[in-house]
């Protein structure tokens, strides 16, 4: 379904006329039309609903039409109509005609001067070459310019009371708003003549913009009965419910089952059919709660060990490139940090929007993680507070008594499908705090009472973003820097990352205080769930590299990840280490298996519904998910053994609870 919301008639005759829209009269006191459309075996919906003028009749317009029809997860929210531009502002020479379209990119409420910030990437992937512009949403017209950061500035009188409704429906991607300019802002009256002419004038770029995306909302027409009862009977929880009934489920027992066909039909298992011999025997439905517990376990360890049909994952390594970053936002405080202006010189095809705070963006409410991690956009912000963290008792200490990490960069370039990143964060954006040196003063005023062992890159791969960032190199001039030259206690950094670039090194300095630290996944892992991030050979080579020039290095097979042929996998990658690298050189090895908060596990899975990894059936003590205990304990025992072999036994550490 898209819905569009229009103050006026006028604004809307054009799109209600192209798509044969009739009149709705379901609720009271709200002019709507509604109607489907078929294209391409693609079925759609479409409701405009003209909300009348200003913002209290805007608000009262959509709350009442999404109240009562509750947007899926698919759906798309569309604020068309007329604004006045700035008075006086230029176009770059362009005619009006010419730039008679432009996409909101930032709305501002003038009562209040709060800011919304609707998602571009969803337009963008359709039209990327509409016109931005601020929004400025007020009962009253103000004639003076406000342009902000080079955008063009327009005036309306509903688009900010309809993204504060809006976004406790859609995310923030799925709400676009749309503006055609009608005047200068300054109060002229426009007939409803004028006004239908100039709207129509921009329809035939809205209609193919509408056209796109009811492909993205339609819903395939299939004239296969058997085939649409099935779909619906696996979506429906009756399905679940049929079997919890034959397995006299308790509660408990239920939430199991749940997650067990989650991840079987996540893997590509056929569940039915080992479920369906189980009736076939006669074993379903059982007899009594107690022969349920059995049989569920049995299910659990058949699906577990099942060879799956899994699709393998086309890797795609991610490059940054000067166009990586459609948008980049910008807090106001740090425009002029020399971190700021150098990062914004190495993305001049980006837009720049100005913010207030970084949070305005990275903790708006509905958020599509996935789509964002798929493809991030970059804020630029300024960190003061929390600088330095205690380190988190699922991570490795590595025997070190002051242990902590800090986060200079939030979220990764990389698009790992287990990252616990995904889980913590409400956006998949990424976030870099440009004010280091507030943070080298906070570990300076630590160093004045002890030593200290920091990991700077958990939050994100620091070395993946290295050309963006520099962090890398200023924390080794900075452990220098301390160590060397100032009374303080000792600084150990570790650097921790899934890199595979080979070009860096000749940028750093190797100092006995500094730990790289090389996250290695056998190939297969890769490429089912690490995306975007380097290869197995790649991350090798760089580690190899890094070796001969003198750094420490720290091989990580943590998390050891699950998989039918883990045995296989993790030798061939235990053979690539040292066929590749000279061990008796390395600083040390680090083994674990795959843990994870059980908060950060329900966020994921709400995140990520279709992957089998979020889903394997997990144990859970105390609050922290881990593979079950006899899988755990063999995948850590044979790859503890597999590096004992190739003379590594002496530099283990192996994560404890």
């Amino acid at each position: 379904m898209i819905y569009i919301f229009s103050a006026l008639y006028k604004e809307a005759e054009a799109i209600i006329k192209a798509y044969n829209l009739k009149q709705n009269n379901d609720i009271k006191g709200v002019r709507s039309y509604v109607g489907e459309v078929c294209n391409d075996s693609l079925k759609s919906n479409i409701c405009v609903v003209i909300t009348g003028v200003g913002e209290i009749n805007a608000a009262a317009a959509i709350g009442s039409v999404l109240a009562l029809n509750k947007p899926k997860e698919g759906d798309i929210l569309i604020n068309y109509g007329c604004a006045g531009r700035s008075a006086g502002e230029d176009l770059e020479g362009k005619s009006k005609e010419e730039e008679n379209l432009f996409i909101a990119s930032k709305l501002i409420e003038r009562s209040t001067e709060k800011s919304f910030y609707p998602d571009m990437r969803l337009i963008n992937s359709i039209d990327n070459s509409l016109k931005e512009a601020v929004l400025y949403t007020e009962a009253k017209v103000y004639k003076k310019s406000l342009s902000k950061a080079g955008l063009t500035v327009l005036h309306d009188m509903e688009g900010a009371a309809i993204y504060q409704v809006g976004i406790n429906y859609f995310s923030p991607e799925k709400m676009i708003f749309l503006k055609v300019i009608s005047d200068e802002a300054e109060g002229e009256f426009i007939s409803k003549e004028a006004l239908g002419k100039l709207m129509e004038k921009a329809f035939k770029r809205v209609k193919a913009l509408v056209d796109s995306l009811l492909k993205i909302t339609g819903e395939k027409v299939s004239d296969n009965l058997s085939e649409n009862l099935s779909e619906n009977e696996e979506k429906s929880s009756d399905f679940l419910e049929k079997i919890s009934f034959e397995l006299k489920c308790s509660e408990t027992m239920k939430i199991q089952l749940k997650q067990l066909i989650c991840y079987a039909k996540n893997k590509g298992i056929n569940y039915k059919k080992i479920i369906e011999e189980y009736r076939d025997n006669n074993s379903l439905p059982v007899k009594s709660k107690r022969e349920g517990k059995v049989l569920l376990n049995e299910l659990e360890n058949k699906f577990i060990y099942e060879n799956s049909s899994k699709r393998n994952v086309e890797k795609s390594f991610q490059k940054i490139t000067p166009r990586t970053f459609s948008h980049i936002y910008v807090e106001k405080r740090v425009l002029e940090h020399d971190n700021t202006k150098r990062i914004l010189e190495k993305f001049p095809g980006s837009k720049v929007i100005i913010i207030k705070h970084y949070k305005d963006i990275f903790c708006r409410k509905n958020q599509n993680i996935k789509m964002q991690c798929e493809s991030p956009e970059l804020i630029l912000a300024g960190k003061y507070e929390n600088l330095i963290y205690k380190g988190a008792p699922v991570c490795q200490s590595f025997g070190n008594e002051h242990f902590y990490y800090t986060s200079c960069v939030m979220n990764c370039i990389y698009n790992c499908e287990y990252c616990y990143l995904k889980g913590m964060y409400p956006s998949g954006h990424m976030v870099i705090f440009v004010n280091l040196e507030d943070t080298f003063l906070r570990v300076r005023e630590i160093l004045k009472e002890h030593d200290a062992y920091i990991c700077i890159s958990y939050d994100t791969d620091l070395m993946a973003v290295e050309g963006i960032t520099g962090f890398v190199k200023k924390w080794v001039e900075f452990v220098e820097e301390v160590n060397y030259t100032e009374d303080l206690h000792n600084l150990k950094l570790e650097i921790r990352t899934k890199c595979g670039r080979t070009d860096l090194w000749e940028g750093f300095k190797a100092d006995k205080n500094i730990i790289f630290a090389f996250t290695l996944s056998p190939q297969k892992i890769i490429d089912l769930y690490e995306k975007k991030a380097a290869s197995m050979d790649e991350r090798i080579k760089s580690a190899a590299l890094a070796l001969k020039k003198g750094f420490n290095v720290r091989l990580c097979i943590d998390p050891i990840i699950y998989d039918s042929d883990w045995k296989k996998i993790y030798g061939e990658l235990i053979n690539s280490i040292e066929e590749n690298i000279e061990v008796d050189r390395l600083y040390d090895v680090s083994v674990g298996s795959f843990r994870i908060s059980q908060d950060y596990l329900k966020n994921i899975r709400r995140v990520l519904p279709d992957s089998d990894i979020t889903w394997f059936p997990y144990e859970n003590e105390d609050k922290v998910y881990h593979y079950p205990r006899n899988i755990m304990n063999e995948m850590e025992e044979y790859v503890e053994n597999g590096l004992i072999k190739i003379g590594l036994n002496n530099k283990i550490y192996k994560w404890k609870e």
